[in-house]
């Protein structure tokens, strides 16, 4: 499925463009974690030292325009009074992209300070404990961490998402499963 972010950037400007204003909006923007996580970093090129990976690929190179084009709209809901919400799994190095750097950058000297707050999913119905990164505008984010997993959560929330195989030189490696892209939806 393509993303809404990427296949109609116009519908999401004029969502927000229309919106209340005068009683406070919300939007929550979650670009495609596949291209940001460990597990992908092989086949993206991305890294610590290069988190922008191998942008002549075509996935690659779409998974950086779409952040770049998120934060353009987080910027249009800052601007527009309204408060934003980014979300990404844990072990994300999304936060690493030039754009992302430059946008909390600009967003703290213009005193709109960018708030970071990790939690668990698995406390909001997911099937996995899928260990949560946000960012926010609003401080309020830090009420979605309920705390550690429970030993219920750990029992029930316990979907594998990664299947563990060996390579041709028997190097432990790990690949996404079927279930992996079930963790995108809640509950």
């Amino acid at each position: 499925m393509e993303p809404v972010l990427l296949a109609a950037p116009r519908l999401c400007i004029a969502s927000i463009l229309a919106a209340d204003v005068t009683a406070g909006f919300l939007v929550t923007l979650a670009c495609v974690c596949a291209s940001w996580v460990p597990v992908s970093h092989g086949s993206t090129g991305r890294s610590w030292m290069n988190p922008m990976g191998f942008w002549k690929y075509r996935n690659v190179s779409k998974c950086n325009c779409m952040v770049s084009r998120a934060l353009l709209l987080c910027a249009l809901v800052l601007a527009l009074g309204g408060v934003y919400v980014l979300e990404q799994p844990r072990q994300s190095i999304v936060r690493l992209h030039k754009r992302f750097r430059q946008f909390v950058e600009k967003m703290c000297g213009f005193e709109a300070p960018v708030f970071r707050q990790s939690f668990w999913m698995a406390h909001y119905g997911s099937r996995s404990w899928k260990p949560t990164r946000t960012w926010s505008c609003a401080k309020w984010i830090a009420k979605l961490d309920k705390g550690p997993l429970s030993k219920f959560l750990k029992k029930t929330a316990n979907m594998p998402t990664t299947t563990q195989y060996r390579d041709s030189k028997n190097q432990k490696k790990f690949k996404g499963n079927k279930n992996l892209k079930l963790t995108q939806l809640l509950g």
